[in-house]
């Protein structure tokens, strides 16, 4: 109960990091930090974790794993259930069977270029995340990845928005069908619903991504869009803020709240989120957004340049 899991982007930035542990916990906010490391020679691969507390750095757990690759997702859901019991908890994931190892290449290479989010990065993550689902059709979260490329991409213009948004539907779909990437399916159908104006099915498919996954940031996000429709806009913006803080590297997670802020009408707290955003993500353009909360702020000189 209350388990929240930070995200890889949130993590990531600390490979190789000399810093403390406990500075790294407080900074990323956590109560317990997982690291390790990975070998993978020919078609095995072996992993060796520890579970620390983070404000201490007290060892609480640690194991060491050795699997094919195609087996990767089942030793992370060892892993998973490992650290669940050690925290106290039921265990958390399912098996998810054995994946050929062309296709997690295939898998790999789409998170990589899906995390450039540029139009070109999407368009190559959108062939990879194809090839991983052609070469292992039950491959759930591929599909999962897919659906949610397909509408970002077609969301940024690169694309024919109808068209687009079918696909990711229908890749959201085989996400679902293949039960072991439902949470990331049902996301990626509540944000096509959304699209097509079907909110209740919309909220729907994001409440039971959640009740899958309640760290899914694409649902997270979901939930919060449905919470301001609904005239409840403290708390979507509450929504809103755990969404940036679970993915506090992620862009794309990030960008959403000063929007959300200036739709509650706080326009000094979006225009502080924006600022922010700059500093931590330069080059990234916030032009559009600085504009309109200066001139919802009557900052006219300000909005125009």
């Amino acid at each position: 109960e209350g388990l929240r899991v930070t995200s890889r982007n949130s993590t990531m930035r600390f490979r190789g990091s000399e810093n403390p542990l406990p500075e790294i916990a407080r900074e990323i906010g956590v109560e317990a930090l997982v690291e390790g490391s990975v070998l993978r020679a020919g078609d095995r691969i072996e992993v060796t974790l520890q579970l620390i507390r983070g404000r201490t750095d007290d060892h609480l757990w640690a194991e060491h794993y050795e699997r094919e690759t195609r087996h990767v997702f089942n030793l992370s859901v060892d892993a998973a259930n490992a650290i669940g019991a050690v925290l106290g908890l039921r265990p958390v994931a399912a098996p998810m069977g054995s994946i050929e190892p062309r296709a997690l290449q295939a898998y790999w290479k789409g998170l990589y270029h899906w995390d450039q989010l540029t139009g070109p990065g999407i368009r190559q993550a959108i062939d990879e995340f194809r090839t991983a689902t052609e070469i292992e059709p039950g491959f759930g979260l591929a599909w999962g990845a897919l659906s949610a490329s397909y509408a970002v991409y077609a969301r940024r213009g690169h694309a024919p928005q109808l068209e687009y948004i079918e696909k990711s539907r229908a890749a959201a779909l085989k996400a679902i069908e293949s039960g072991n990437g439902a949470w990331i399916g049902y996301a990626g159908l509540g944000w096509s619903r959304l699209w097509t104006r079907d909110l209740r099915g919309a909220c729907e498919a994001f409440r039971e991504a959640l009740r899958i996954n309640p760290s899914a940031p694409y649902a997270i996000h979901g939930d919060a869009e449905c919470m301001m429709f609904a005239g409840r806009i403290d708390e979507h913006v509450e929504r809103i803020r755990e969404l940036a803080m679970l993915e506090a590297q992620a862009l794309n997670h990030n960008r959403p709240l000063s929007f959300h802020l200036f739709y509650a009408r706080r326009y000094d707290e979006a225009l502080a989120a924006t600022l922010d955003m700059q500093k931590r993500f330069p080059g990234v353009p916030m032009h559009v957004i600085l504009s309109i909360i200066y001139w919802a702020q009557g900052e006219y000189e300000k909005a125009l340049e």
